[in-house]
C-alpha cells in the first residue's frame, strides 16, 4: 500500500463544495433555518390574504380539498352529528392551518430555489 498519496475517500481529493444535497459537507442548518423563516413569513402572508384576496382563498380551499383525507370528513361529520360544535371547529381551524402552511412552504422552497 502507498500512503504518500490520498486515496478515493480522502477529502483532498474531493471536488469544490457546490451545495449538492448528499454532499456530507454541507451545512443543511442555515438552509433549514431560511427555510422555516421564509415559511413562517409566507404563512403570515397568506394567512392575511385570505380575508382580502378571493383569488388566495380559492386557492387555499383548491389545497384543502385536494389534500384532506376521507377520516378527515368522516371526524368531522361524527363531531357534527354529536353536537360536539367544538371540535368541528378545532379540526376545520387544523386543517385549513395545516393547508396554509402546506402552500408557504411550497412557496418558501421556490423562493429558495430562485436565490441559488
Amino acid at each position: 500500500m502507498r500512503y504518500d498519496k490520498p486515496g478515493y475517500g480522502d477529502p483532498s481529493t474531493w471536488a469544490p463544495l457546490f451545495g449538492h444535497p448528499n454532499d456530507p459537507r454541507n451545512d443543511c442548518e442555515e438552509e433549514e433555518i431560511r427555510l422555516a423563516r421564509l415559511t413562517a413569513a409566507f404563512t403570515q402572508r397568506i394567512t392575511n390574504d385570505i380575508v382580502k384576496d378571493d383569488r388566495t382563498a380559492i386557492l387555499v380551499a383548491d389545497n384543502l380539498i385536494r389534500y384532506t383525507t376521507d377520516i378527515d370528513i368522516v371526524d368531522i361529520i361524527r363531531d357534527a352529528v354529536r353536537g360536539r360544535k367544538e371540535a368541528v371547529f378545532n379540526a376545520v381551524r387544523d386543517l385549513l392551518e395545516e393547508s396554509v402552511r402546506c402552500m408557504a412552504e411550497t412557496q418558501a422552497i421556490k423562493q429558495m430555489e430562485l436565490e441559488k
